[in-house]
């Protein structure tokens, strides 16, 4: 019988953000274009070894007098299907249609497999190779991981030879990791530090007067950055850009962002699937009234003194400003 495992502080919060928001589907969902011929099985066979590898690919969710679990559960793992498109008249229209339905759908945590994977077939050498996670069992980074493992698979099943040792830290070791951690010195260090931050915080600011209300449909904005901007710090750039940007239009001087950071600040945890990412404050005081220069300084020194600190949670930092702590 596989072993109940307790929940991460991530896991945690990601849990109880679904209750609360039932109607909001809390997925990872990502694709890659795939052009030229590709073998389709044996594409669905590496991405279901990754998927086991990794042990987080494997994991469903149970209760256990009340409060949730995890095991990992090979069984959960099936088979990766194709869903033929060449036969509508816009398959790429077609294929956007099928990933959206998918990602927005009401999901059930306690439902069988929390990371599914499809390929979609749009021409006779064109396919979306399509993923969907629930972001209690991974995040952005986990995510690029187990796409290059399975392309690290792929490769060289293709090419006869034997692919790499995984070396993925899987979902045991990285529970036993943040154990470890909440009883650590650097846990209260990190407490310590966001305590500070957080006294005195400036009010909240917005460019509209209400909050937005929950949703799963995602808006996308794209563009390119100019050579000379990509040559420096391009995080400090564009976060300060936009912190300026809502200084001003608010008429505030001292803004508060959200910095969404992988959390990842030892080698077992950079080699870990599963999900660990975090949100925290980004306090940018002057912003409003610097100069071009002074607003990226500004930004740069914030951001690198914030990512010493990025494994407390977002959400241990609410509950101590809460409590005055």
């Amino acid at each position: 019988m596989n072993t109940a495992l307790p929940l991460t502080a991530a896991q945690r919060s990601i849990w109880f953000a679904q209750q609360l928001t039932p109607e909001i589907p809390y997925v990872i969902a990502h694709y890659a274009e795939l052009h030229g011929p590709v073998d389709l099985a044996v594409l669905g066979d590496c991405t279901r070894r990754a998927h086991l590898e990794f042990g987080w690919g494997a994991i469903r969710l149970l209760d256990v007098d009340g409060q949730p679990h995890q095991v990992v559960d090979p069984t959960v793992v099936d088979r990766v299907p194709t869903t033929d498109l060449r036969d509508e008249n816009d398959p790429v229209e077609a294929a956007h249609r099928w990933m959206h339905h998918d990602r927005s759908a009401r999901t059930d945590m306690y439902d069988g497999s929390l990371l599914t994977s499809h390929i979609l077939q749009l021409g006779d050498e064109h396919y979306y190779w399509y993923s969907r996670a629930h972001h209690i069992a991974s995040d952005g980074y986990a995510a690029m991981m187990l796409m290059s493992r399975t392309a690290e698979l792929y490769v060289a099943a293709v090419e006869g030879r034997e692919p790499p040792d995984c070396r993925v830290v899987g979902p045991e070791r990285v529970i036993q990791e943040d154990a470890a951690y909440r009883t650590s010195a650097r846990f209260v260090r990190d407490r310590d530090y966001w305590r500070e931050q957080g006294s005195d915080l400036p009010s909240v600011v917005g460019l509209s007067g209400r909050a937005a209300r929950s949703g799963a449909t995602a808006r996308t904005a794209t563009g390119h950055a100019t050579r000379s901007a990509s040559s420096r710090n391009a995080t400090a750039v564009t976060v300060a850009a936009f912190a300026s940007y809502l200084a001003r239009m608010t008429g505030s001087d001292d803004v508060v962002l959200s910095l969404p950071v992988s959390a990842r600040t030892t080698a077992r945890l950079r080699s870990s699937g599963g999900c660990v990412s975090n949100v925290i404050p980004l306090r940018l005081g002057g912003i409003g009234s610097g100069t071009v220069r002074n607003a990226v300084a500004t930004t740069e020194a914030a951001v690198t003194a914030a990512l010493r600190h990025q494994r407390y949670r977002r959400e241990d930092i609410g509950r101590d400003l809460a409590s005055g702590g």
